[in-house]
């Protein structure tokens, strides 16, 4: 009977975990395990159930801006944002800072999330001229907009050519050495992970007026991450609206300390085990049925000479004996999540002469 539990569990993996994009979580760091019987928040990886959150702790200690090697400045129009990631710069902390919106993060490539790729097939929605600068020769900006970010190469008439660093759901294009005169271009543009398409543009310089995207602060907050599509590692940034980023690095002496913090701050608000082990059951569980079989949230004390020294392979949380102590919290091969089966169980605390 229990193979085909296994399967079923194996056909739920795929179907929850197979696709989209994962946010930078638990499993980010801690990979899903699934055996014969689940817990149904682990199952939907709703950690926050059960390892319950502290508000109100410290927060990180600033970054120190003095020691930072900055490498690029990126501007973001709106929308998504990848910058692909080389070599060495792939496995360092990575300093993001904005002037005008007085942002600064810290990002630690120790938790890159995936990105699987598009839940729709992605659309190229506009490409037009949004842009123009006057000086010997005229330079003209193309913008493209498309639902999932993108690269792209512009080829226009006489030879003029124009590239994007970057992938983006809002891109511009620069191109330069223009002359008054119609152009036509063609755009070839590559989806994230996914695909290519063309468009084809005709404009005159004389006749484009500037497009002004709103500045991000007039629209809400930015964000910034580090992500993997493909093996490859990517700094992603969301803006909804226009702003300048800087992007840098910590030098050796202060990168391993940082990524150290950055860990550690990941598990900094959870609620201590002790408090975890049986008060999140009580989020979804009855506290009456809950003490039914067994009493929990009690001292363990071998003085009174009914139990063993210690327990034989149950965990005790702050010297109480738990839910957590018979129960794997997360996934097992027993019914009801048991760490061990029938007498063996009780054996493992009890004394054999009280049964």
């Amino acid at each position: 009977m229990r193979w085909w539990w296994g399967l079923l569990s194996g056909f739920l993996f795929l179907f929850l975990f197979g696709g989209g994009r994962a946010e930078v979580n638990c499993v980010t760091c801690h990979p899903t395990e699934l055996k014969v019987y689940t817990h149904p928040s682990y199952l939907h990886k709703r950690c926050g159930d059960c390892h319950l959150r502290v508000e109100g702790l410290v927060d990180r200690g600033k970054v120190p801006i003095g020691e930072v090697k900055w490498w690029r400045e990126v501007e973001l129009l709106r929308g998504e944002y990848y910058l692909p990631l080389p070599g060495r710069m792939s496995r360092r902390p990575l300093v993001v800072k904005s002037e005008e919106l007085e942002f600064e993060d810290l990002l630690s490539p120790d938790l890159a999330s995936s990105l699987k790729g598009p839940k729709e097939v992605p659309k190229f929605k506009r490409v037009y001229p949004c842009d123009v600068v006057q000086g010997v020769s005229m330079s003209v900006a193309l913008c493209l907009e498309a639902s999932w970010p993108l690269e792209a190469e512009v080829d226009c008439d006489g030879g003029v050519r124009g590239f994007a660093e970057g992938y983006a759901t809002v891109q511009k294009v620069w191109l330069d050495g223009l002359r008054p005169g119609e152009y036509r271009c063609r755009v070839r543009a590559h989806f994230l992970n996914d695909g290519e398409t063309q468009r084809e543009v005709e404009f005159h310089p004389r006749e484009i007026d500037a497009v002004n995207f709103p500045p991000a602060g007039a629209e809400g907050e930015i964000s910034a991450e580090i992500r993997e599509v493909d093996g490859v590692r990517y700094l992603y940034l969301y803006s909804p609206g226009r702003v300048r980023v800087r992007v840098g690095y910590l030098p050796g002496n202060l990168r391993r300390k940082a990524r150290k913090e950055i860990r550690d701050e990941a598990h900094r608000e959870l609620r201590p085990l002790k408090e975890v082990a049986t008060y999140a059951c009580y989020r979804c569980h009855d506290r009456h049925s809950l003490g039914a079989s067994h009493p929990v949230d009690v001292v363990y004390s071998p003085l009174n000479g009914k139990v063993r020294g210690k327990p034989e392979g149950l965990p005790i949380f702050g010297g109480k004996v738990t839910c957590a102590s018979c129960h794997e919290p997360h996934t097992a091969v027993r019914p009801y999540l048991l760490r061990k089966q029938g007498k063996e169980l009780c054996l493992s605390c009890h004394l054999p002469r009280y049964f």
